[in-house]
This record gives structure tokens, sequence and C-alpha cells, in this order.
């Protein structure tokens, strides 16, 4: 089994993962999302679209092969890109923080896996205990009692350096002062745009101009209850900010003058996003309840079962 000897972390006094997210991701990320695991998984969304839809069916498959939810003490997840390269999975790390049952948890795993006809081994990372596939190079690391980090070994090599140094990390850079702007929340993301980035956008025209000026975005979204949400973005021009806000206005209006959507739940829903610009920001808000979020669901579940369904339904909008 591959969990025997991992349990071996607590009696090397390994590092332990930081409390605040980005000070355990490494300073060169141009992205991260943190996600409040528990919050995700009490919410309307999670109920409705994946529980309700039968999509955590992989989750309980999981518990069945294990004999327990391996996902059950997990309390946060941490997710970042490193580097400029836009769609490259060899720059994607993951932080894992909760309650873990080192030794169990790797065994589950290596059970999973053999049931699709792969095989994990034990290895070390660092200096501390980690899975691997036989093939490739992705790792799950065993970062103290709380933490497991997720990735290619490179990226889990620097991962760990960063949490080991306790220096040098995102927090400290220019996409840690983006993150604290809407931390606080359920999921919040930051991200850089480098310019390779936003050669990927598919837009054009006026648009596509204004993008050229976007150096940043934030999220911060609380999902527990109903769904409320702030957007920022960050643009290099106070011009180019209220050209995007100008822009964003337009195309909500554009919709709540469609006849079909008039006396729809989407057109309460969009009354209430708020657009506003400030010097280089644009901030896009709204607040729905968890009623106003179920109106929505019922809605976008009742397109679905129509001919042409929801995708039909917004290319006629447009």
């Amino acid at each position: 089994m591959v969990g025997v000897g991992v349990a071996a972390y607590a009696f090397l006094r390994p590092p332990e993962l930081h409390e605040a997210p980005l000070a355990n991701v490494p300073g060169n990320a141009s992205a991260v999302l943190m996600v409040d695991v528990p919050a995700v998984r009490e919410s309307t969304l999670w109920r409705r679209l994946v529980v309700g839809a039968g999509r955590d069916r992989g989750l309980r498959r999981l518990e069945e092969q294990c004999g327990f939810d391996p996902t059950a003490g997990l309390e946060q997840l941490t997710v970042f890109v490193t580097g400029d390269e836009p769609f490259a999975l060899d720059h994607v790390g993951a932080i894992l923080s909760g309650t873990f049952q080192h030794e169990a948890l790797g065994d589950c795993l290596g059970e999973a896996a053999e049931t699709t006809g792969s095989r994990l081994r034990r290895t070390e990372v660092s200096g501390l205990p980690a899975i691997a596939g036989v093939r490739g190079d992705s790792r799950a690391v065993f970062v103290g009692r709380r933490g497991v980090v997720f990735g290619p070994e490179p990226t889990a090599v620097q991962t760990i350096a960063t949490i080991r140094d306790g220096s040098g990390s995102a927090s400290e850079t220019a996409l840690g002062l983006i993150f604290r702007d809407v931390a606080g929340r359920d999921l919040t993301l930051a991200a850089r745009i480098p310019p390779r980035w936003r050669d990927q956008l598919e837009v054009d025209g006026e648009l596509a101009q204004i993008l050229a000026h976007l150096e940043a975005v934030a999220l911060g979204a609380r999902i527990r209850r109903g769904l409320s949400a702030s957007l920022r973005l960050l643009t290099d021009d106070p011009a180019a900010a209220d050209a995007l806000a100008g822009i964003v206005r337009e195309r909500l209006d554009a919709v709540l003058d469609t006849p079909m959507i008039g006396f729809t739940p989407v057109a309460g829903a969009l009354r209430r996003v708020e657009v506003a610009s400030e010097g280089t920001v644009v901030t896009v808000a709204f607040d729905w309840s968890d009623e106003r979020l179920d109106e929505l669901l019922d809605f976008a579940a009742d397109l679905e079962g129509r001919p042409g369904g929801l995708a039909g339904a917004l290319d006629r909008v447009r």
C-alpha cells in the first residue's frame, strides 16, 4: 500500500502550511484561486448543480472504494498558476489544507488508481513523503499535519521551498495586493493578465482595444447563502476603465431589452447588478438571495429541457 510509511511525517518535524493561503504560493504565480470547501458544499449551487444533477458520482464512488469520505476533512483548496504561458497545465499547482488521515488517504488514492488500471508508488519530494504515478511527474506531497501539495514535481518543489522559507511568496507581490482586495469570501480569485493571456481572448473591435489595457482581475464571491460577488477589473488607464464599464452596462441593457428576457427571473437578477468605474478600476457587483438564485436555476433547467436548450436561448439573445 502506498500509505505505509507516510505516517512517519509526524515524527520528522516537517514544515507546516502558513495560515494565510498566499504565503504558501510561489511568488511567480500569475493567478490564484482560493476555495472555502465547506462553504461550497453547503451552497445552493453545489446542491443544485452537482448533487442534484448527479455530478458527485465520482466522489461517492471514491467514498465507497475507500470506506470513508476522503474529502470530509478538506477545509481549503488553493489552486495557482505560475509563469505567463496560457493554458499550460505543467504550471498548475494545488494546495489542500484540512484534517487528513495521511496514511489512509494514501491507501485510498492507491486503490482508486488501481481500479482505473493505474498504479501509484511511494516517493519523496524535498524530503517529504509523497505519492506519484508510475509514469509522469505529478506528485501529491504530504506537508505537515494539515497540508497536501499537488502538481508537477518542479511546481511541488518550488511550493515546498516557499512554505519552508516563509518569504518570497505570492503574498509579497502585486498579486497579493490584488488578492487581499477581495479576500474574506467563500471563493477568491486574483490574476495578473500577462500580454500572452490577453492574446488568447477571442474578442475584436473596440472591446479588444480596451482589454489591451487590462492588467489584472480580482473576484470575491460568497456562495454559502445565495450568491454575492464583486468583480474588479484593473486597467492601466482611467479612460479604458470608463469605456469598459460603459460596454458592460450596454451589454446588460441589451439583454434586459430583449423581449423574451424582460419577464423572466433573469431580468430581476440583472437589475441588481451594479457597474461602476473609479480611476483605473471597474467594479461589477451583485447580491442575490437563495430564493432569487433558485428562481434562476429553475429557469435555466426549464430552458435546458426545451428545443435548443439554454445555449440556443442565449444565442437568440445575442
